[in-house]
């Protein structure tokens, strides 16, 4: 196995590191680049702010609503992650995490308010398949 560098969904796969709009949706994207390629040993990190680019951050303790993360192997088949509902308001979370191999995560926000974009970070091992 080796160490990757942090994958940012949905955009670092598509090559724009740019922050995403929030919305009460949900947001499937790929981790990988390959369909070879599994992510093992995952943990989850949101960042938010106020513009696309990320230079308006926004501490999570300033914020409301909830994010749950899930992930799969297959894109068909998801679960939710260890630690896998955040609570936003809270400056410090539990991150979510998981040993199972996955390819694809699910990110679901509910009633969140205090930030206009999201990202989140995906910190893992990865083992071509």
């Amino acid at each position: 196995m080796q160490k990757d560098n942090p994958v940012h969904i949905p955009t670092q796969i598509e090559g724009n590191p740019k922050f995403n709009p929030v919305s009460d949706t949900t947001e499937t994207q790929a981790i990988v680049k390959s369909s070879h390629d599994v992510k093992y040993n995952t943990f989850v990190n949101m960042s938010f702010a106020n513009d696309a680019n990320g230079n308006a951050t926004v501490p999570l303790a300033s914020m409301t609503g909830t994010v749950t993360v899930e992930g799969s192997e297959n894109n068909v088949d998801y679960a939710e992650l260890s630690d896998g509902t955040i609570t936003l308001g809270n400056p410090v979370y539990p991150r979510p995490n998981t040993t199972i191999p996955l390819r694809y995560i699910k990110v679901t926000f509910n009633g969140v308010s205090g930030a206009s974009h999201y990202r989140v970070e995906i910190n893992s091992s990865s083992e071509v398949a």
